[in-house]
């Protein structure tokens, strides 16, 4: 876009951006998304926030200086997607003007098919990007807001798993060793300790019978004994994983208010009226023919200004001292001493 002309109309905020060309549409939109909501929160946030939930883990690569970097492609389609009252963006042509307008505030870096939503926060206060201070409390949002949706899912699951555990838990009415030791009780009757040859046709085939029968139970016994997983194991990890969400989601909002608040500071600071005091006492200065507190700063050393302070103390301290005394012997001698 060639430039951006912002006006208000009806009580609201309206930009319109012409294009280089004079071939292509201007494009109008709502000029408060580069503004603050009551100094604190940034109307882009939730802009960022949308640049950011589009590509946050897959295009978007927040390196090791700290810096997150989308490709301009991604940040249009974002855009054109995006499900937000301040972007009206149909068009790849409209999402391109809102997103050079937040260039053009300071709000994000464009250059070439690179667009910057997050500086290191160490390094921000050296640019001109302040702004994006209240973009770091968008990712944080952001993360709240997928963490929330998690944490959701993971509470589903959990109660999936305790409500089908309470509807599939059963119990075998037969204790298998408990039957082992019957049949070979009967077994052993049975047999009455003959040898098997000993055994007639009849007491030989029950003898087989009762010692299938216990074979069979014997199998139960050690397929009962198979560890399988338990699932209150998995319900107790899933609780855990809960936790952890929770922790992380207000550590993520703490640091979001800490950006929010920082953001502030430098939005609010009357850096400019300081900077006018400061003139002014120059200029006071100049005219009387004195020191100005800017030039006696850089003249005397720090160490000699303390000792100097620490010095004026005592010596105050002593003169106070005896006036105080001086007062009170003026009033002993005004009174007289009442003594019996």
């Amino acid at each position: 876009m060639q430039n951006f002309e912002q006006f208000d109309t009806n009580d609201d905020s309206v930009v319109t951006a012409s294009p280089k060309r004079a071939t292509d549409d201007p494009v109008r939109f709502d000029g408060s998304i580069a503004e603050r909501e009551n100094d604190i929160e940034g109307n882009w946030e939730e802009i960022v926030g949308e640049l950011m939930d589009h590509d946050l883990g897959e295009a978007l690569d927040i390196g090791d200086t700290g810096d997150a970097v989308i490709d301009r492609e991604d940040a249009v389609e974002a855009l054109v997607e995006a499900d937000d009252e301040h972007i009206d963006a149909t068009t790849q042509w409209e999402a391109t003007a809102v997103l050079e307008f937040l260039g053009h505030e300071n709000i994000v870096e464009l250059e070439d098919d690179a667009v910057t939503i997050l500086r290191s926060f160490d390094d921000i206060a050296e640019t001109e990007y302040t702004a994006m201070y209240n973009n770091w409390a968008a990712m944080f949002d952001t993360c709240i807001d997928r963490i929330e949706v998690a944490e959701e899912r993971v509470e589903e699951a959990r109660q999936r798993f305790e409500n089908r555990r309470e509807e599939t838990t059963s119990s075998a009415d037969v204790n298998p060793q408990q039957r082992k030791r019957e049949l070979k009780q009967e077994i052993a009757q049975l047999v009455d300790g003959q040898s098997p040859e000993e055994l007639d046709d009849g007491e030989r085939q029950r003898v087989q019978n009762l010692r299938k029968q216990f074979y069979f139970y014997q199998s139960i016994d050690e397929i009962r004994d198979i560890d399988v997983p338990n699932v209150a194991d998995r319900v107790q990890e899933l609780a855990q994983v809960m936790e952890r969400f929770s922790v992380m989601r207000d550590v993520m909002a703490e640091r979001r208010d800490q950006f929010r608040q920082l953001a502030m500071g430098e939005a609010v600071y009357p850096e400019s009226l300081i900077e006018l005091a400061d003139q002014y006492n120059e200029f006071l200065s100049s005219m009387s023919d004195t020191f100005s507190p800017a030039d006696k700063m850089q003249d005397e050393d720090l160490g000699d200004f303390i000792e100097d302070i620490d010095a004026g103390m005592s010596d105050e301290n002593i003169e106070a001292f005896d006036e105080s005394a001086e007062a009170v012997s003026n009033e002993v001698d005004d009174e007289g001493l009442n003594v019996q």
